[in-house]
């Protein structure tokens, strides 16, 4: 196996946001839940998700994966109070091979109060360990010069070397009304801002206004 080959999954596992502790490739149902908020209301937000009909290539869902608890990049979305939330993570060209796609989606009473709130948070983690697969993976996080999408957007990268391969992930952090959304997309070697930038756009097609 190629340093890439094994590298890649170690990405997808320990920087997407992982619905449980092990699984495998082929599970069609994104994790979602809903709570009462602030506002008194529920709303599941399973429909507003990405889907593989609505990515470009040869993409499927990925289930497993190991959750970052305990790091500020884990489910930063669910920890703001969300009345409903959902995520799904998708791998391009096979589980060991090709780029990971991920979105986190909350709705809140107030999508700016959630939206400053885990902003803030990634601001105060300039750094994260993560350890996954018995390999601990030291990332870097650099907020990252991008266009405005929704209400307000903050973008970000998180990069390592393991193995001697950088590794670039890519996040877009968008507040759109009362929803907050997170998109991340990375694999072996540096993420691709545009294709990033357009499944901002195809995700935020599907919030409703």
């Amino acid at each position: 196996m190629s340093i890439r080959k094994a590298i890649v999954p170690i990405v997808m596992s320990s920087l997407l946001f992982a619905a449980c502790s092990s699984g495998s490739t082929g599970s069609s149902s994104p994790e979602t839940s809903s709570s009462s908020g602030s506002s008194g209301t529920t709303n599941n937000v399973k429909p507003y998700l990405l889907t593989v009909s609505d990515l470009t290539g040869t993409w499927s869902v990925l289930s497993g994966g190991e959750p970052l608890s305990g790091t500020c990049l884990a489910r930063p979305l669910k920890t703001a109070n969300a009345a409903s939330y959902g995520v799904i993570q998708f791998v391009n060209g096979g589980s060991g091979a090709g780029s990971a796609l991920g979105q986190e989606l909350g709705s809140y009473a107030s999508g700016s109060t959630a939206f400053n709130q885990v902003k803030s948070t990634i601001q105060r983690c300039p750094s994260v360990d993560v350890v996954t697969q018995g390999i601990t993976v030291h990332y870097t996080i650099t907020p990252v010069s991008a266009p405005t999408y929704g209400n307000q957007s903050y973008a970000y990268s998180a990069t390592a070397s393991l193995s001697g391969v950088t590794v670039s992930v890519g996040f877009f952090l968008v507040q759109k009304g009362n929803f907050v959304t997170l998109l991340v997309q990375g694999g072996a070697g540096p993420y691709d801002p545009a294709e990033l930038e357009h499944y901002v756009t195809v995700a935020l097609a599907k919030i409703p206004n």
